[in-house]
């Protein structure tokens, strides 16, 4: 958080943002919310947040899109009700003058030929002097993003030590929700990120564990940003000529949307239009696609076999089953279900046989005891 606050509400500011951080929160989008806000009434002069001066720096944002405008707000407004504890007289916005949230963007999804001319296009790339490795980085992170569903800010955070050459696994830290998870790679991935180390280690680059996996010598050495990665892929794409259906760039986030990744069977539960494209999208969601993709019969014969169930776990495995068949069998899905069908599928976590992604009977059991983040499947093969 910046040092200097000059508005009449620096000192609750500050306040509020120490405390929510001192809760374990990183706060980093609030505060630049509430720093833009702080700068405002400090330029305006404002001696209070009234309802005129809220909508007036409402205004300011109104070049982003309605829901990052409503979030926003919504930062806002919390604030006022942390400072309502102190002043029962404060303002506090009214949430029905939000603006709607836009309808979500429909994903991309990239065909072989598509990510092929964009491994061609990565191929033959300049290398420059900041970045003797571009080709092979930018190859890399292709094919890292589309058969592994990593996020762009997982991508650049990964380190030369989360690589595993033996498991051939990925190690994520502290990623969305904090939450740690290992990748198995395909054997087209895992020859694509040997090759590239090979290249590295030619060039007699930085091969520390804690050097950044993406390298360039930007700033001695530092990983790629997740603006810069995406400069990078965006230029990529459109000098490959890959296009959505209305013309424009994909996103980088639309690698996560992969053909592959029938995660949930019928989930055009809400009426849209991509029902077997979907990315991972937690180890939680790992969990469940590992069950669905066996099918209906699959999670029946499971619950068959637990036969040494008794109490409330056979009555647990019974609503697993009904659960179950309501969402995958049958076509009634009311919406308040979905939370009834998420539990079923932890509750068939503890219950049901633990379903194992390694033949390394040591990770099996780590896995069970839950010392070690089970790993997620992605079965895509990079196109040639």
């Amino acid at each position: 958080m910046k040092t200097t606050l000059e508005s009449c509400l620096s000192s609750s500011i500050r306040c509020y943002v120490e405390l929510k951080q001192a809760l374990g929160r990183r706060f980093a989008i609030e505060t630049r919310v509430l720093e833009l806000l702080d700068a405002f009434m400090a330029r305006t002069g404002a001696v209070d947040l009234t309802q005129a001066v809220f909508e007036n720096w409402c205004k300011t944002q109104a070049h982003l899109s309605p829901t990052v405008r409503r979030n926003a707000m919504r930062i806002v407004r919390n604030f006022c009700l942390y400072c309502r504890r102190a002043e029962p007289n404060c303002f506090v916005p009214d949430r029905c003058l939000f603006p709607a949230p836009h309808q979500a963007i429909q994903p991309h999804i990239f065909s072989d030929a598509e990510i092929a001319r964009l491994l061609q296009a990565a191929t033959h790339l300049t290398p420059v002097p900041k970045s003797p490795l571009r080709p092979q980085v930018l190859r890399l992170a292709i094919v890292l993003l589309y058969t592994t569903g990593l996020r762009r800010a997982e991508l650049v955070c990964l380190l030369l030590r989360d690589y595993d050459a033996r498991e051939h696994t990925l190690l994520i830290r502290e990623s969305k929700f904090h939450k740690s998870r290992y990748l198995p790679l395909s054997s087209d991935a895992s020859r694509e990120l040997e090759a590239y180390l090979n290249a590295r280690q030619k060039q007699h680059l930085p091969m520390l564990a804690d050097s950044p996996l993406l390298w360039n010598r930007y700033a001695q050495g530092r990983p790629y940003s997740g603006e810069g990665l995406w400069r990078a892929i965006h230029n990529l794409l459109r000098s490959a000529g890959v296009r959505k259906a209305d013309g424009r760039v994909p996103r980088v986030h639309d690698f996560r949307h992969n053909s592959e990744s029938r995660i949930i069977p019928h989930s055009d539960l809400r009426g849209r239009k991509y029902p077997e494209n979907r990315a991972v999208k937690d180890t939680d969601d790992s969990a469940l696609s590992e069950v669905l993709q066996e099918g209906h019969q699959g999670i029946i014969g499971a619950v068959a076999r637990c036969t040494d169930i008794g109490g409330s776990g056979f009555w647990r495995c019974r609503l697993v089953v009904i659960i179950h068949y309501l969402f995958c069998v049958s076509d009634w899905r009311p919406g308040w279900c979905m939370m009834f069908w998420r539990y079923s599928i932890v509750v068939s976590v503890g219950i049901f046989p633990r379903f194992e992604e390694t033949d390394d009977e040591d990770h099996s059991q780590r896995c069970r005891n839950g010392t070690t983040p089970m790993l997620l499947r992605w079965p895509t093969v990079i196109p040639h």
